[in-house]
């Protein structure tokens, strides 16, 4: 594995706002690279309450698993097959959000409003 191919894979997969890919084919690139019970991907439950940023650093964490594991090709084979549609994108500014702290400043807001 060379460091060079491994950052220029880490670099194109956070391109023009590229965050990881929709979540059936985040779902295949973890079939891909062996199900590693160690790097499961944010889907499911884990889609709604992770944010932009943490989904963006776990699917890198699954590119250099496949690169420490000898599967660096068949990542970077499998990304550059990805049309920009099947990438979940997200601007700069919205990237901490996420969906579970959504729900606990709701609650807040209901607490307050019932006092």
């Amino acid at each position: 594995m060379t460091t060079d191919k491994l950052n220029q894979l880490l670099a194109l997969a956070s391109a023009d706002d590229r965050i990881c890919p929709v979540p059936i084919l985040w779902d295949k690139f973890w079939t891909l690279i062996g199900r590693p019970s160690q790097t499961r991907p944010l889907i499911l439950a884990g889609w709604a309450f992770s944010s932009d940023r943490d989904k963006r650093e776990c699917f890198q964490a699954r590119i250099r698993y496949a690169a420490d594991h000898g599967m660096l090709d068949q990542a970077e084979a499998f990304i550059h097959g990805l049309r920009p549609d099947e990438w979940h994108t997200c601007s700069p500014s919205g990237v901490d959000w996420n969906y579970g702290d959504a729900i606990a400043e709701d609650e807040r807001n209901r607490d307050k409003s019932s006092d």
